[in-house]
């Protein structure tokens, strides 16, 4: 369910370089309590993001290697931004509203909410991986010299205020939009909510399987090895796909993958034209055993990929989570959440570079 936060971007950008601006409102019609929005599809516009999208794909590529960090799960890093490595996003909800705030190491930090920055909240429906409540969306809010824009979903009771999970993934980009000019990027994913906040009672023995979804920012540079695409072409979108997680407890290992993508994206070619390059994609991504801790955390460095266009894939990158401290029917964690990243690379050159966030549940759920 992807939602064009590049896209959406751009056009902001756009707008604030024509004279526009200011932040986002929130709806009248968004019921309570209020989760993290959601905005319909704008026209792709040639604006200030578009013509500097290498900024971007390198801070993408910094968050893809980086190592997931743990309060909540927060994988991200920057470019051009003193200090920044892996920051701390944190969400809370109080009555109706939901916030993010990210706290960099260098002492910053930036925040989101429902009540300032809501584009519009999605209709509430029944979560595809938990079978409770779920609402997702977007927030954003922008200025003369910069622009915040966070994708998120929430998965919650509708009659516990204290049982929910929150994830997704920002940027926060700073320049001169006036000038068409980018200066710096922060991207990042996360997850958060109360039963992945404190230690897991992780079994010793038997095995666990979690169904779920995955989603983030990707950036692609194209190489000769792609077909109809000319060299040196930049693709900057979202992806969403089918997550899948297989806990090994007696082996004190998670294995996952991530299948079913379909990416949501714009490309600038090197002339400076820019296109739609939307569609479902044939790549897998797997990400191989990962140790689990006493406190029912993982941190993993194997990832992996596969696409039948490509004789082989070189990968690289991280991933990890949290095992709930909520026990299934089974007597399993009754979900894991997480982030995840990697920089895949072709035999050609091509680089394609990720960073999202990951959730599944036990079908004992």
């Amino acid at each position: 369910m992807t939602s064009r936060i590049l896209v959406t971007i751009a056009t902001l950008t756009f707008l604030a370089a024509c004279g526009g601006g200011g932040g986002g409102s929130p709806t009248t019609d968004a019921p309570a309590p209020q989760p993290p929005p959601t905005a319909d599809p704008m026209p792709t516009s040639q604006s200030a993001f578009t013509s500097d999208p290498a900024t971007t794909h390198d801070a993408l590529g910094n968050a893809a290697t980086a190592r997931p960090a743990f309060g909540s799960v927060t994988q991200s890093s920057s470019v051009n931004v003193s200090g920044v490595s892996t920051d701390a996003a944190q969400v809370t909800r109080q009555g109706s509203t939901v916030a993010l705030r990210v706290r960099r190491q260098n002492g910053g930090s930036f925040s989101l909410n429902t009540a300032q920055h809501l584009v519009e909240a999605s209709a509430v429906s029944v979560s595809p991986v938990t079978g409770r409540a779920w609402q997702d969306g977007i927030l954003f809010d922008y200025t003369s010299n910069s622009l915040t824009v966070m994708r998120g979903a929430i998965d919650y009771s509708s009659t516990d205020v204290t049982d929910w999970m929150a994830g997704g993934y920002w940027l926060h980009v700073r320049g001169d939009w006036a000038n068409a000019h980018v200066s710096a990027v922060e991207v990042g994913a996360f997850v958060d909510g109360p039963e992945i906040s404190g230690p897991a009672n992780v079994p010793l023995t038997g095995t666990a399987t979690y169904n779920g979804i995955a989603a983030g920012l990707y950036g692609l540079e194209a190489a000769s090895d792609v077909s109809g695409v000319p060299a040196g072409t930049v693709e900057l979108g979202e992806y969403d796909g089918v997550f899948r997680a297989r806990a090994d407890f007696g082996r004190g290992t998670v294995s996952a993958s991530i299948t079913n993508i379909y990416v949501d994206a714009i490309a600038i070619t090197p002339d400076g034209t820019v296109y739609d390059a939307s569609g479902s994609s044939a790549s897998q991504l797997h990400f191989g055993a990962a140790p689990i801790s006493s406190n029912g955390t993982f941190t993993g460095t194997s990832v992996t990929a596969t696409d039948p266009r490509f004789s082989s894939l070189r990968a690289q990158g991280s991933w990890g989570g949290r095992f709930s401290t909520i026990d299934d029917a089974s007597g399993d964690p009754r979900l894991l959440a997480g982030t995840h990243g990697g920089t895949v690379t072709t035999p050609g050159g091509t680089e394609v570079q990720f960073i999202g966030a990951h959730f599944g549940a036990t079908p004992d759920f």
